[in-house]
Parts: C-alpha cells; sequence; structure tokens
C-alpha cells in the first residue's frame, strides 16, 4: 500500500496477474518502457519498505481472516461475494 496507485497498478498487473507489459501498458495509459520503469521503481520501494518496517507487527485477526479468505478465493478463482 506504500505504493502509488499506478505504479501499484502495474505491480499487481505483472507479477499477480501475469499481464504482459503491452497489455498493462495498454491498461493504464503508458507506453511499455514506462511500465518497466514502474515495475523497476517498484522492487526498489518494495526492498525500502521492508528494510525499514523490518518483521511485520502482530496482525489484526479480523484482517488476517478477511485475508485468508481472499487467497483461498483467489486460489479457487471463487469471485461471488457469498
Amino acid at each position: 500500500m506504500g505504493l502509488p496507485p499506478k505504479e501499484r497498478a502495474c505491480l499487481l498487473l505483472k507479477d499477480v496477474f501475469d499481464y504482459t507489459l503491452e497489455e498493462i501498458a495498454e491498461l493504464v495509459d503508458s507506453t511499455v518502457g514506462g511500465v518497466q520503469s514502474r515495475a523497476q521503481s517498484c522492487s526498489v520501494e518494495i526492498s525500502r519498505i521492508a528494510a525499514t518496517n523490518g518483521t511485520p507487527t502482530q496482525q489484526d485477526p479480523e484482517m488476517s481472516k478477511l485475508l485468508n479468505l481472499y487467497v483461498e478465493r483467489f486460489n479457487r478463482r471463487d469471485w461471488t461475494d457469498s
């Protein structure tokens, strides 16, 4: 969440949803070079955030439950809201 929205979108589309650079460029109204640059910036920023934050603190149990549900549904490709 520490990334700007456009960079976060590029990162998710590339690394999570496996879109091509060309597809991402079209979706975020950029160039392939711009997407590559944003991906590199994200990598550097994520490393910086991880180094600054260190070990994660205790998470809210309700948020952990929600995250686990999301991951479970994502893996099943189940996007219903029930």
